[in-house]
């Protein structure tokens, strides 16, 4: 095999034609592969990911695609133990994965995605870690400025709402804990049931 013109992570001396890739002389290269300078980016979690030990590197944020164009997303992390932080993430062309840090928290979280360049949200942009609700307390309320958020420690729980009290019509709010709350609706009603 012989392989030469090719742009690598490090040099091989084997190899003297081909070069180191560098994000900001070649990233117009990527354009052969379909790559578009403006792409999609989200909160790359799934469902039933609400630990903190489910992210030992941080929370995964993800492009739709390589791009050509340098990438960056804001995000903020709000705890219900008062912590918070903010920070930026930045893509550069090629690169397609990075991590939100968590700092250590106790009760819920917040995780927020906003103000994209060169992207738009295309998928999940909020997400809730939570600690297990220290005993005798199993339920616990995460209040943020313009949210909620309920969550509980025990699996077998799921959550109701209803708009009326006393109520027989009591309708499933779906997703395990936690599970984001209208608290903006003054008739909207909650309950845990097993």
């Amino acid at each position: 095999m012989f392989a030469s013109n090719n742009w690598l992570t490090r040099i091989d001396t084997n190899f003297p034609n081909n070069t180191v890739w560098d994000p900001s002389t070649d990233a117009w290269r990527l354009g052969a592969f379909g790559a578009p300078g403006h792409v999609g980016i989200a909160l790359a979690t799934r469902a039933g990911q609400s630990a903190p030990t489910n992210f030992p590197d941080g929370i995964p944020v993800a492009l739709s695609f390589v791009c050509t164009n340098t990438v960056s997303v804001d995000y903020s992390l709000e705890a219900t133990d008062g912590s918070s932080a903010r920070g930026t993430l930045t893509f550069v062309p090629g690169q397609v994965r990075q991590w939100v840090p968590l700092p250590p928290f106790s009760g819920l979280l917040r995780v927020t995605l906003s103000t994209p360049q060169n992207a738009d949200l295309t998928g999940v942009s909020q997400w809730y870690l939570q600690t297990t609700p220290p005993a005798p307390v199993r339920v616990g309320i995460g209040r943020f400025g313009d949210g909620a958020a309920v969550y509980w420690g025990d699996a077998s729980f799921r959550l109701q709402q209803s708009s009326e009290l006393p109520s027989t019509n009591w309708t499933p709010v779906s997703g395990v804990s936690p599970v984001p709350i209208h608290v903006s609706d003054p008739r909207q009603f909650y309950r845990l049931i097993k």
